[in-house]
């Protein structure tokens, strides 16, 4: 999927559906869909989303928490307490990320999530 702005930008007026599009020497796809480009109060900045696919040369990315590349989101269900989700979010945390990744800033992180709950 690519953004409408950059849809316009690659191929002006005419239909980008169906057409190949080179991203690197080793990633290319198809155009399936064209959205509208998010707007600029939202953190999910993009033009281009695509499907990860995983290899054996990425596959520390899927199976890893430190994977700073991208967003995780967790859809809870109604009633589900926020502070306890919390305390469980930190301790899998703990358990998961290693240690050069829990610095100031990760618990500055989850103290900025912490207050946002109050």
């Amino acid at each position: 999927m690519i953004t409408d702005t950059l849809a316009k930008n690659l191929f002006g007026d005419a239909d980008p559906i169906g057409k190949k599009l080179q991203l690197s020497d080793i990633c290319s796809g198809t155009i399936a869909a064209v959205i509208k480009k998010p707007p600029h109060n939202t953190h999910l900045r993009f033009d281009i989303i695509r499907p990860l696919i995983i290899t054996e040369d990425n596959k520390f990315w899927f199976e890893s928490w430190e994977n700073l590349i991208a967003y995780g989101y967790i859809k809870v269900v109604p009633g589900t307490d926020p502070i306890m989700l919390l305390e469980d979010i930190k301790n899998v945390g703990k358990k998961t990320i290693s240690q050069k990744f829990l610095s100031p800033a990760f618990k500055h992180y989850m103290m900025y999530i912490s207050n946002q709950l109050d």
